[in-house]
Parts: structure tokens; sequence; C-alpha cells
């Protein structure tokens, strides 16, 4: 197999206006669902992802500004689940069960409040996937069944968040 390579342009990087502070895992739970003798037919690196119920709740919740020169600063939750099914064919590898949080800082002024959201929500949920996936692929990697890579989410704005009430101070 040959590939194909495109040429990169060498940029200067700039930080984007939604900034991770701070990324905590509540909960972390990955059980192999088979014995070590399956392991070769349930070998979680070619595992399709097609029949199975991934599960995935996030809420947000943005703190309300005292300056409105500071950062607009949210606090986000992503609990990840995949869900064992005897139906589905071929069965997952793993039960997992994993909650991350997150503290999210935005620094633009200019952006309207709708599209700020938007961009929270999808970017915000995004990174904290991306991190719950790093985890279990850490996590799996030494269990008996072989690394377990979740499949890239799409995340649509508006359809994804609930909002959560601050806790007053």
């Amino acid at each position: 197999m040959n590939w194909r390579w495109a040429e990169v342009m060498e940029q200067a990087l700039t930080l984007s206006p939604l900034q991770l502070r701070q990324l905590l895992f509540k909960r972390v739970s990955i059980e192999a669902l088979f014995p070590v003798e399956d392991a070769q037919s349930h070998w979680a690196p070619s595992f399709d992802f097609t029949e199975t119920e991934i599960q995935l709740n996030v809420e947000l919740g943005e703190r309300e500004q005292d300056d409105p020169d500071s950062p607009y600063e949210y606090r986000m939750g992503v609990q990840l689940q995949l869900i064992p099914s005897e139906a589905a064919k071929p069965q997952a590898p793993y039960s997992i069960d994993v909650a991350a949080q997150a503290w999210l800082s935005f620094h633009d002024h200019d952006t309207q409040p709708e599209k700020r959201r938007s961009i929270v929500e999808v970017n915000g949920a995004s990174m904290l996937i991306g991190a719950i996936r790093e985890e279990i692929a850490r996590i799996t990697a030494r269990s008996t069944l072989g690394t377990l890579t979740l499949p890239t989410l799409r995340i649509i704005p508006g359809q994804l968040t609930k909002t959560i009430e601050q806790p007053s101070e």
C-alpha cells in the first residue's frame, strides 16, 4: 500500500479562544467481558463499533461574570458508557463507564453568546471525549482482550448538552 502525503505549510500557531484549565476523572470503570481464553474471538483492536451502543451524557454550566474583562468560565461534565448487549454482533469486549469533569475558559469577548456556547459545547466535549478515549486505550492496553480505541464521535451543537446550575458560593 502506498501513501500519498500532502505538503504541509509552516504556520505560526496561536492559542484557541477556548482553553482547558483542568480535567479530572470522576469515575473509571472498565471490565473485560470475556475470559482470556476467548481473547482471539473478542480481540479489542479489531472490534467494529457499528452495532454497539455508546451512551454519552454532557452537562455544561457557565459561571456568571463579575468582571466584564475576564474570560467566560465553564464547567463541563461528560459521562461515556459502552453498553454491552448480547444481541449486538460482535459483542463489545469491555463494559465501560467513564465520567470526566473539566473547567474551561473562553477568551474572545467579540464572539456572540450563541456562537460562543456552540464552540464550548462542540470543542469542550471533543476535548473531554478525547481524554476519555486515551484513558480507555491506556487501561485496556494492559488488559487481556487488547487495546480498545473508541471511534471518533460526531458532536452536533445544541443537541448534546443540558445546562447545569452553578452552585452559589
